[in-house]
């Protein structure tokens, strides 16, 4: 269902803009019926300059530098089709909307009912994973962990990390726990933090989720910089690293719990 509702909206959105294209580019066979004088607002019809070079037989621009305005007037509509007897169908852009004139307005209608319904489904299948999550994580498990019980137990284990430097004197032992401390951390507690995606884009929204994956992936940049400096045996480089990443887990749940 999620595949096929953003299939739906990414058509929904294509055919908008398409349509959108058009709303201010008439046919001169609509502009005739509409009974109006409308504004020409780009380049229309064509002719041969005294160079033997074929450019725009009205200009906007070439007018707005005079001062002037190009109507569309029956002579002027009649000398447009003149110079292109071989199209059929012509259209010029006008500076006046009108929906009445405007011919692909319900493929523009049609895409946006498209892009309403596509959201819903969207919004139908997020339920549906939040939903689906929580009863997981109501199930229990350690990879059922709700997000913020998640960070809150990780940062427990790396404050266990912290404390136990003060009583191991072995560099080598230090970095062999650091090293397999961090491990446990990122995939027993990481992984279900990550995977619980929909339910902190159900709790926060897109603007808050986007706050919440930044802190918690400066923290777990820091993580991941502690086990490569442990595994490199720099004992002086993993151990601030670590430090830091605490710092940043906590900066991080701050804004879970908020």
């Amino acid at each position: 269902m999620k595949f096929a509702a953003s299939i739906i909206v990414m058509l929904s959105l294509v055919m908008g803009i398409i349509a959108a294209t058009t709303a201010y580019l008439p046919s001169l066979d609509v502009v005739e019926q509409s009974g109006q004088t409308l504004t020409l607002n780009a380049p229309a019809g064509l002719k041969t300059d005294e160079n033997g070079k074929v450019v725009a037989l009205y200009d906007p621009a070439v007018a707005k530098k005079n001062k002037e305005v190009i109507a569309l007037t029956p002579e002027v509509i009649a000398a447009i089709r003149a110079s292109q007897p071989e199209q059929e169908k012509i259209r010029v852009r006008v500076k006046e909307f009108s929906l009445a004139r405007w011919d692909h307005k319900w493929i523009f209608f049609l895409s946006v009912a498209g892009l309403l319904a596509g959201a819903f489904m969207l919004r139908s299948v997020a339920a549906q994973d939040i939903a689906e999550s929580k009863r997981e994580m109501a199930e229990g498990g350690s990879r059922k962990l709700s997000p913020s019980a998640a960070l809150h137990t990780a940062l427990a284990e790396a404050k266990k990390l912290q404390m136990d430097r003060a009583t191991t004197t072995s560099a080598a032992k230090r970095m062999h726990d650091m090293l397999e401390g961090i491990d446990r951390i990122r995939s027993t507690y990481f992984v279900p933090f990550v995977d619980a995606r929909p339910v902190l884009i159900g709790t926060y929204g897109m603007a808050g989720f986007a706050q919440v994956m930044d802190k918690f992936a400066a923290a777990e940049r820091q993580f991941n910089r502690s086990w490569s400096a442990a595994a490199d045996n720099v004992l002086a480089e993993a151990e601030p690293c670590l430090d830091e990443a605490i710092a940043r887990l906590e900066l991080a749940i701050e804004r879970v719990d908020a």
